[in-house]
């Protein structure tokens, strides 16, 4: 994967690209669906984007950890959703 640099606003900015791809050739909105799937594990209905929750709540505002919790939870989505 290729990001501009080695940042949480690059990585969320590739995903985010990623998913509005999918959803203009496929009609697939992942990010809706993202977002859904977040409140539920979480048990928290936020009214905040994803990428500001995982940021904020669930990485402390720790960039580092929150590129690495993404990672994770995005697998754990693709995963649970198959």
């Amino acid at each position: 994967m290729y990001v501009l640099d080695n940042t949480y606003t690059s990585l969320v900015a590739f995903i985010m690209g990623y998913q509005n791809a999918l959803l203009h050739r496929d009609g697939y909105d992942i990010s809706n669906q993202f977002q859904d799937w977040l409140r539920l594990k979480c048990n928290n209905h936020f009214s905040v984007h994803w990428s500001s929750y995982v940021l904020t709540v669930i990485s402390k505002d720790d960039e580092e950890k929150a590129k690495s919790d993404l990672l994770d939870l995005l697998y754990e989505f693709v995963t649970d959703t198959k």
